[in-house]
């Protein structure tokens, strides 16, 4: 196997687990579905006391909202799907949701108040989701700029933590990880950012620290398909 076709399997699995990831945390809107709505919902409010045009923050409001509405759009079959809705879109597949969302967030993201700022952490969501590399760039700023906000903290932190990743630099997701599954207030799942935490140690060759946090979701989600997961990773690892 060439370089090249083992750069394209490692690509391949990471969008399949990103992927994954997304429709687990679609079964609990809090971290991502909620919270971001809340982010928009603020920071268009609060749009009135910026020095630009009425049309530019109409036009701004409403490919922000556009972006928001494909990055939590729901599946349907091809016959069904609504692509082309602007506030209520559906997808035949996760890659054409992704894709949607980052084109619907292109425009938004160019400038630099903080609808801008928030419409390109919103685009790396969608890059990373979409396998795009640009996605490492947009969610690091993102994780710089909203990592400590109480709404999209947490799956800013967690898409950035995926990023580092997929790029390889798994030192740095272990340190992102880690800094999610610790938060005082569940702002994530937590039982997700402890599995992250161990494949992110277990990639950076932390054998024990895997273990021990696999055994810290079953400790405390024993009946949780996260659990399932990390009994079979503590097989693996013996």
């Amino acid at each position: 196997m060439d370089r090249t076709e083992r750069h394209q399997m490692k690509h391949d699995e990471f969008v399949e687990r990103t992927m994954q990831l997304v429709e687990r945390v679609g079964a609990n809107p809090q971290p991502f579905l909620v919270g971001a709505a809340v982010v928009v919902v603020v920071v268009l409010g609060a749009w009135g006391y910026w020095s630009m045009s009425a049309a530019r923050r109409a036009r701004t409001a409403e490919w922000v909202s556009q972006g928001l509405a494909a990055i939590t759009a729901p599946l349907a079959s091809p016959d069904e799907a609504r692509p082309a809705d602007p506030y209520r879109p559906s997808f035949a597949d996760p890659a054409a949701r992704a894709r949607a969302a980052v084109a619907r967030l292109a425009e938004a993201a160019e400038g630099s108040a903080p609808p801008a700022r928030l419409a390109r952490a919103l685009r790396g969501i969608a890059r990373l989701q979409a396998g795009d590399d640009g996605a490492l760039e947009d969610l690091e700023a993102a994780y710089a700029e909203w990592k400590d906000d109480p709404t999209l903290g947490g799956p800013i932190q967690a898409a950035y933590a995926l990023a580092l990743e997929g790029a390889g630099r798994h030192e740095e997701a272990v340190t992102v990880w880690q800094r999610l599954a610790d938060a005082e207030r569940e702002i994530y799942p937590r039982d997700l950012a402890l599995a992250g935490l161990a494949r992110a140690r277990e990639a950076a060759g932390d054998t024990d620290g895997a273990r021990e946090a696999y055994q810290r979701i079953i400790d405390l989600y024993g009946n949780s398909a996260a659990a399932d997961e990390a009994r079979d990773a503590l097989a693996r690892l013996e």
